[in-house]
């Protein structure tokens, strides 16, 4: 019997990666069938690899982008002293209302909070999944929460946010650098954008963040000072540090004040649940996300699985909300075959309001033309 390895992304803002593998298998009669929910180090990501070996969930108290009490969690792996952690638990964009979304007063400090609570539970190897935040603050928030003191014109800024990096002016590290001792942390990501620039943080990020143009500018320029700040500083060049603008900068900034190591959220992905070893054992991969376009190209999770796919000969299927890319460019992707939820720019609103039945009747039509090939 022919083996399908279903391995989508979630569909941002609709449906998580393990709903869209359910939908897609109640289609696949005559098949045998292995789900695998995948994330690329953004929102999900830890609810995928929740199955992973003997993970507990410890909840914690923290608070959200605005300094609003929340409930978040994160998993630990006592056997290796191990924490992962979501960023967009505690600090992400939905945890906000779209009036309430404001880059220049977001912060991490959630975060910051979680990774301390992490630490003081016996972790000393930490990962931080970075996808998916509200802020733009460099990361200054959770390094705040983690005992670094930010001052501008001797003026402690006890809540810094992406407002204020244009005025921190000195850093102390003294009880940070103690806290940190003998931390091992990762933060993964798959977004390779420097920290500041045309292709930076703010400039690519910050206006889904809620930022309007002059915000983008302004968030823009306060990224390129504390840059200069960090490399004066710290001797750190985080221009030249793929990722390093990942989450508002929060990859640079951890980089660069805990010796963080910014890593492939896919790859990671792929290890902790033996991906290479799942897609050999298969015929054939569906896989999807909310959206194939160009930055499907650039290094996004469904252009890691076919990569992958491609090493060991398995054709891949597409299924996907919506696709702005020409036969020709889905074709040097290497699919086989990319079946979307709206084929029609008026269909999209109503995919996305209707997303199960809408995955349904998608999922039938392509296993209508796996069938058929």
């Amino acid at each position: 019997m022919m083996k399908i390895l279903i391995a989508p992304d979630s569909f941002k803002g609709s449906l998580t990666s393990s709903e869209v593998c359910c939908l897609i298998e109640k289609h696949c009669e005559g098949f045998q069938t292995e789900k695998l929910p995948l994330a690329d180090g953004g929102e999900g990501s830890i609810d995928v690899i929740s199955e992973i070996g003997a993970l507990e969930k410890e909840t914690c108290i923290v608070l959200d982008p605005l300094g609003k009490p929340i409930k978040s969690y994160y998993l630990i792996d006592r056997q290796s002293n191990r924490a992962y952690i979501e960023l967009a638990k505690s600090s992400g964009l939905t945890l906000l209302y779209p009036e309430q979304r404001d880059p220049l007063k977001t912060n991490t400090y959630g975060v910051g909070m979680t990774i301390r609570n992490a630490i003081c539970a016996g972790c000393t190897d930490i990962i931080i999944f970075a996808g998916g935040s509200a802020t733009n603050d460099a990361g200054c928030g959770a390094l705040s929460a983690l005992g670094a003191k930010f001052f501008s014109n001797n003026r402690l800024i006890e809540f810094p946010s992406g407002q204020d990096l244009s005025n921190i002016d000195y850093v102390d590290l003294s009880e940070l650098i103690t806290l940190g001792a003998n931390l091992n942390i990762r933060v993964a990501s798959d977004v390779d954008n420097p920290f500041y620039g045309p292709c930076g943080a703010a400039v690519v990020y910050s206006p889904q963040k809620g930022a309007s143009k002059e915000v983008v500018l302004e968030l823009d320029r306060a990224m390129e000072y504390f840059a200069g700040l960090i490399l004066e500083t710290r001797g750190v060049d985080l221009q030249k540090v793929p990722g390093s603008g990942a989450a508002g900068g929060f990859s640079g900034g951890l980089l660069a004040f805990l010796g963080a190591e910014v890593v492939s959220g896919s790859d990671l992905v792929f290890e902790l649940l033996d991906f290479d070893e799942k897609i050999q054992s298969a015929d054939l991969v569906i896989t999807g996300e909310g959206r194939i376009d160009l930055q499907t190209f650039n290094n996004k999770l469904v252009k890691r699985i076919l990569d992958r796919a491609a090493v060991f000969n398995k054709p891949v299927y597409g299924i996907c909300g919506s696709v702005d890319l020409d036969p020709e460019s889905l074709e040097g992707m290497s699919f086989k075959w990319v079946e979307p939820m709206a084929r029609r720019v008026e269909e999209i609103k109503n995919c996305m309001a209707n997303p199960v039945c809408y995955l349904n009747r998608t999922a039938y039509n392509l296993m209508e033309v796996i069938r058929k090939a």
